[in-house]
């Protein structure tokens, strides 16, 4: 194993971070902010509060 394997595995890392960051604020964006028809153009939180 050399020194630049290391370095990649380290960059490999932090990426996996990133996309696990994006997924999280995407899920987020999905759940509370963006409007879906099937629930009459409302974000599924706030439809489940109207619901509650």
């Amino acid at each position: 194993m050399n020194a630049d394997h290391g370095i990649g595995a380290h960059r490999l890392g932090l990426a996996a971070q990133r996309v696990q960051a994006l997924r999280r604020g995407g899920r987020a964006h999905y759940n509370h902010v963006r409007p879906h028809s099937s629930l009459g153009y409302l974000p599924p939180v706030a439809y489940a509060e109207q619901c509650a």
